[in-house]
């Protein structure tokens, strides 16, 4: 595409008066036109936009055949300087809606891309917070299960000593009736036991035992065979409770440390899921950002594309009216000249009526 500026027309109708007086008039306030090397860049930018190929065959083509039409009738030119301004003018209109169209997508889809970047480190806060909810949790579970640990080991330990203790204290209870032992041994006995059913936190169901006990150590050595029976039968019963209890507190930790292990593992699950959830936060808002970037890119390209390609119609369709007010001068001026007037009164007649 390639437009004839005022400047060769000028040139072209002083060839053409060269054996005459006539004063040419000269255009006002024309602007240079393009000569080879814009053509060539417009070519090239025409290229690098995407042109159409038969576009810039085109361009090129007419700016050939252009060249050998530069020597016929002013008012050739002007028909051929005509359609190239509309062409001019199709072309940047439809550049300047295709950049304006470009921009339109690239701001919406630069805006999306904040408003998404928004939503993505919110989510991303609001999951490295439950992140460290969770982990807290896992700490937490830990202390518990240490500390359920730690008092079951006391338990067992208070459970240990009371067996060996009551057991003890049966086995005693035998040598004296048998009359082996000193019934001075048994104040030694009840501390023991009233020891380790303080440490088991069993006092009240030690309470009988201590009565039986403190009942044979007044009786000493006038216990009779009764009291020995029922005082080992307490002891017996109270050894079997203990024992009892004790299978009861180890299913009781069995439990515990089911559940323990169950909130942990669901616990250790979230954090997993989390861990993932946050890695793709994270490649999100990384593809976000870059989509910013790349669109921000666009935007100024369209935006300088749309702008330049308006300012460029605008130059256009100026230097156009300057050729058509100067077409309208020189037809006046030919008339003096026949065959130029002739040739120039047929075509104005076919362009202008």
């Amino acid at each position: 595409m390639r437009t004839i500026s005022a400047v060769c027309i000028l040139a072209l109708i002083l060839g053409s008066f060269a054996t005459t007086n006539y004063k040419v008039i000269a255009p006002m306030n024309l602007k240079p036109s393009r000569n080879i090397v814009t053509v060539m860049t417009q070519v090239e930018a025409m290229m690098k936009n995407g042109g159409p190929i038969d576009l810039v065959h085109d361009v090129l083509n007419q700016f050939e055949n252009e060249l050998t039409a530069e020597q016929a009738a002013h008012d050739e030119l002007h028909e051929k300087a005509t359609e190239e301004c509309a062409n001019e003018a199709d072309f940047r209109r439809r550049e300047v809606n295709d950049a304006a169209s470009t921009l339109r997508e690239a701001t919406a889809t630069y805006e999306g891309a904040v408003d998404q970047h928004r939503r993505a480190n919110s989510d991303l806060k609001a999951a490295q917070g439950a992140l460290l909810d969770t982990r807290e949790r896992l700490r937490i579970l830990a202390e518990r299960r240490e500390a359920e640990a730690a008092q079951f080991g006391a338990d067992q330990t208070a459970y240990e000593f009371n067996v060996s203790n009551l057991s003890d204290t049966i086995e005693y209870l035998d040598e004296l009736l048998e009359g082996e032992g000193e019934f001075e041994e048994l104040a030694q006995i009840d501390q023991k036991l009233m020891k380790g059913a303080i440490k088991s936190q069993k006092v009240a169901e030690f309470g009988t035992t201590f009565a039986v006990l403190a009942a044979l150590a007044n009786k000493g050595a006038d216990a009779d065979a009764e009291l020995f029976e029922k005082v080992r039968n307490v002891l017996q019963n109270l050894l079997d409770g203990v024992e009892e209890a004790w299978l009861d507190r180890i299913a009781v930790e069995d439990e515990l440390i089911a559940a323990n292990e169950s909130e942990t593992a669901a616990a250790n699950e979230i954090v997993a899921e989390l861990d993932a959830y946050i890695a793709d936060l994270q490649e999100e808002i990384a593809f976000l950002h870059r989509l910013e970037v790349e669109q921000s890119g666009v935007i100024q390209a369209a935006t300088a594309k749309r702008d330049r390609n308006q300012r460029l119609w605008d130059d256009s369709e100026e230097l156009c009216e300057a050729q058509a007010e100067f077409y309208e001068q020189a037809k006046i001026q030919r008339r003096e000249e026949r065959d130029i007037i002739d040739a120039v009164r047929q075509k104005v007649q076919l362009r202008w009526g």
